[in-house]
């Protein structure tokens, strides 16, 4: 993680998707800085080189440089292109140097549970940290954990100065039960012959099928990978995607905690109907 990066900005004379796509055609990634008590909102535009040498080192604090003005900020939003392989967009959002902030921290999950499958709930965390200060992420050890043990947010190691800032007793990951299928017997959800399905059953059936393919479109996400390439990964026509990444990044999180909340509750038929919606946000 670097302390910060001094970067510079030039101001926007004209704005509009225009003016927008010849930036990009000339190495320029168009920017916006969020007006802040009472500093102005700013169109800008920075070098897509410098910008992207600053992701690949983890720079968290921009320190831009509009034309001899220092704006010091966060990165508050990127916007990809349909394929999700270039910057389209930046939007800062203005901090102060001394003063803690909040932000989003990925979580890295190490080793692997004594037994069953490792379930991730939550992908990152708000935390409240000096913008100098932002970890790259905060790891999760998940080695000595067994079946049925969740790992709480309260649980989380953070590092010295990070705060955390959501519900401590909010579940982030829980280790579950491998079930396997006996060779001649129905598989879960199917109903054998004669015999008439039970409602509740059936149920839970299509709720673990959901929150797979749910889970299937998080490890994407946490991949990075092109939203095409989701589509491919979740049995889907890439032609037929017309949402952008950062669209169904922003929707998946959303819904995800609400999921969790259904899933905990004991209600699949809840998380069926929940990330079926989610799952659309792609189709």
């Amino acid at each position: 993680m670097s302390d910060s990066l001094t970067i510079a900005a030039q101001k926007r004379p004209q704005v509009g998707s225009r003016h927008a796509r010849r930036l990009r055609r000339e190495g320029r990634i168009p920017c916006s800085i969020q007006a802040h008590a009472d500093d102005p909102h700013l169109d800008v535009h920075v070098d897509e080189a410098e910008f992207l040498a600053a992701r690949r080192h983890h720079v968290h604090l921009f320190d831009l440089d509009v034309e001899g003005t220092i704006a010091t900020a966060l990165i508050r939003e990127l916007a990809w292109n349909s394929m999700g392989d270039r910057i389209v967009h930046v939007e800062f959002r203005r901090v102060i140097r001394g003063q803690k902030t909040e932000v989003e921290v990925e979580l890295e999950f190490i080793g692997h549970p004594k037994g069953g499958v490792l379930n991730h709930l939550v992908t990152h965390v708000p935390v409240k940290a000096l913008p100098t200060a932002i970890p790259d992420s905060i790891e999760v050890r998940v080695d000595e954990l067994e079946i049925g043990h969740p790992i709480l947010a309260g649980d989380l190691v953070l590092p010295e100065g990070v705060e955390l800032d959501m519900d401590p007793e909010t579940q982030v990951a829980v280790v579950s039960v491998v079930r396997a299928i006996e060779e001649g017997a129905p598989a879960e959800g199917e109903v054998p012959e004669g015999e008439a399905p039970a409602a509740e059953g059936e149920a839970e059936s299509k709720g673990d099928e959901a929150l797979r393919r749910v889970e299937i479109l998080r490890l994407r996400f946490q991949d990075g990978l092109p939203i095409r390439e989701i589509a491919v990964h979740l049995g889907m026509d890439p032609a037929k995607v017309h949402h952008d990444y950062a669209t169904a990044r922003a929707e998946f999180r959303k819904a995800l905690e609400q999921i969790v909340a259904f899933h905990s509750s004991g209600s699949p038929a809840l998380v069926e109907k929940e990330c079926e919606r989610l799952l659309t946000v792609l189709s």
